[in-house]
């Protein structure tokens, strides 16, 4: 998969301190807030995965979509639309 812009991005997050682009692409986010439900307020950050064809054969015969962060695991959403309401 690959780093895709989406309307709300308002952002873009480059490589870490010591990365480079060719190592790490630069990735579109959204940064606000979640509105409405449980975690109403909470500060949130929103990124979007563009499936390559590969991807998407994996997926339809059940294949399992992976999700890694570096440094720790905050809480997180995946999810095929933009979450607005969260809980």
């Amino acid at each position: 998969m690959i780093p895709a812009e989406f309307p709300e991005a308002n952002q873009v997050f480059g490589p870490p301190q010591g990365m480079s682009v060719e190592q790490v692409m630069p990735v579109h986010a959204f940064v606000g807030e979640v509105h409405g439900g449980s975690c109403d307020g909470v500060n949130m950050i929103v990124v979007a995965w563009r499936p390559e064809p590969e991807d998407l054969v994996a997926l339809c015969e059940g294949g399992l979509v992976y999700f890694a962060v570096l440094g720790g695991l905050p809480p997180h959403v995946v999810s095929t639309t933009f979450p607005t309401r969260i809980g």
